[in-house]
């Protein structure tokens, strides 16, 4: 959940001024890894580097405060040290760790009270989360980005359940909905009390990405979690050995891989991908099966392919480092989980049961809720009306904020989200354009986006296939469409950043030729994707 307080009410404490950046649990921008993290911030031979590895987790791991300079929140009195950045001239100074961030503070509760003791770890409770997140907007930190932990596994311990993770409609999983449901509305109703509203406070709510269960069909075959509990024979992903099917299939190319239900594929050597041991390495996974012993069935455990040159349409290569890009990467079954150690055939690992990481529509589709000023009352909306994806979330916050970015972003301001009223005057007076400008960047430039899946499809037919002329065909297709996508994202979002954020108005006669090769190079890898 991210939330970003606009015009906040004092704060008696002393930090009605404080400009910060609270992180709870957020990946990237906390410490994660200890001792690693907690050497690099503090020194290898500092204090806190000499504490247990978990007293290190307990004490830095997982919460931070950036401030503003000069803010005294991060002064070295309360443990504040510099975050240096390469792109920011002097870096932050920040709090690392619950030690420091808590006294800060005044210390933390979760929402119900109960007095947090250090870092609850990545897998925190809504009542854990959202008591931080309060404390933080009471204590006037502005800008609040902060994680809670999936409710279909077991955040709540013993006291819940002795299973780790449930089935849709289980009795656990639907009493801890419902605590996560009280959580909130403690939640809401602090807020409210304090004087945070819709009318003076953005808030933002997406998960990351949606999740498939793994697991037998539900008993009885009424249950609906509400009146009727369900129950489940199997609950757990289905693992898979990759390694040893290949090599009991009869190729012995050495490899590691991610593991995932959509593991990306490291072959030894980094060879080039018309390699003839990556060509049938790819063709072999490609016809892959494993027993589901849960169906019973033998299974095709491939559902999509791609190498390097769809990798680069996925946005998957970072040019900066080559030997990140997988030699190819396998989107699975989303019954099965890919690794390296284990028996050879599939089996049920009970602890986890909902997969993700994939590209199948289940997993793929997933939800945003907006709501704070400028921010239109929309209700519930489907995927037909328009798309969107995470990297609109943060461009959407930096204009409803009224903030700019020193950096240009991959995506584009939710406009269908946003009441035309705030919108700048080169962006309001051309928002029919800047609408189907925006729709267009996601149709050619997101990962989910129709050219990306239509390329993906035609990826996955050119791996599988051992003609060399197929194959060369296929994948000359995807690199032609790469080039034509570039060349049309990039004056898209130019076009765009500049009607956000600089006050450029959007050339119209420009804009409708972007918009015209978009939709013609989309309904050409459609087209391709049908035939093959």
């Amino acid at each position: 959940m991210e939330s970003q307080g606009h015009n906040a009410p004092p704060e008696q404490s002393g930090f009605a001024h404080v400009r910060a950046h609270n992180h709870a649990g957020m990946a990237n921008i906390v410490l994660e890894r200890a001792p690693f993290d907690v050497q690099q911030v503090f020194g290898a031979g500092s204090p806190q580097a000499m504490e247990t590895i978990a007293q290190q987790n307990n004490d830095f791991i997982g919460e931070s405060i950036h401030c503003a300079q000069g803010s005294s929140l991060c002064s070295t009195a309360n443990g504040g040290v510099t975050d240096v950045l390469p792109s920011e001239p002097g870096g932050y100074q920040a709090l690392f760790g619950s030690k420091y961030v808590a006294p800060a503070l005044g210390g933390l509760t979760d929402i119900n009270g109960n007095t947090l003791s250090g870092f609850p770890g990545f897998d925190p409770t809504a009542a854990q989360t959202l008591g931080v997140v309060a404390t933080m907007l009471e204590k006037n930190v502005p800008v609040v980005f902060a994680y809670i932990a999936d409710v279909h596994d077991n955040q709540e311990g013993a006291s819940l359940s002795s299973e780790a993770t449930f089935g849709p409609g289980e009795a656990p999983y639907v009493k801890q909905l419902k605590d996560y449901d009280a959580a909130f509305a403690k939640f809401l109703a602090r807020l409210t009390s304090d004087g945070f509203t819709t009318a003076n406070t953005l808030f933002v709510l997406t998960p990351d990405e949606g999740d498939h269960f793994v697991g037998s069909k539900p008993s009885p075959a009424n249950c609906d979690g509400v009146t009727v509990p369900c129950t489940y024979t199997n609950v757990g992903e289905l693992d898979i050995n990759l390694n040893a099917i290949v090599a009991d299939a009869g190729d012995s190319t050495q490899f590691s891989l991610h593991f995932d239900d959509a593991p990306t594929v490291y072959v030894a050597g980094n060879p080039g991908r018309t390699d003839p041991g990556v060509r049938h390495l790819e063709q072999l996974i490609s016809g892959l099966s494993a027993l589901n012993p849960i169906t019973g069935q033998s299974e095709k455990v491939t559902y999509r392919m791609a190498d390097p040159v769809t990798e680069k349409i996925l946005h998957m290569v970072t040019a900066a480092d080559p030997n990140r890009t997988p030699t190819f990467t396998l989107f699975g079954d989303d019954n099965f989980f890919f690794e390296s150690v284990g028996l050879l055939t599939a089996v049920e690992e009970s602890g986890f049961a909902w997969n993700h990481g994939d590209d199948q529509p289940e997993i793929a589709r997933t939800f945003i809720a907006i709501a704070g000023p400028g921010v239109k009352n929309l209700g519930v909306t489907e995927t037909a009306d328009f798309f969107t994806d995470h990297v609109d979330v943060r461009p959407t916050i930096m204009l409803l904020t009224g903030l700019t970015d020193d950096y240009a972003h991959d995506g584009r301001s939710i406009l269908e989200l946003i009441n035309p009223s705030v919108l700048p005057a080169a962006l309001g007076n051309h928002r029919p354009t800047a609408l189907l400008l925006g729709q267009a960047l996601k149709e050619v430039d997101a990962p989910f986006g129709a050219l990306d899946q239509a390329a993906l499809n035609v990826s996955t037919v050119a791996l599988a296939n051992s003609n060399n002329a197929i194959y060369n065909l296929l994948e000359a297709q995807i690199a032609s469409w790469n080039l034509r996508r570039d060349a049309i994202a990039g004056p898209i979002k130019s076009a765009l950043e500049g009607a956000e954020f600089h006050g450029d108005p959007i050339n119209e006669p420009q804009a409708v030729q972007l918009i015209v090769r978009a939709q013609i190079l989309v309904a050409e890898a459609e087209i391709w994707a049908l035939i093959f």
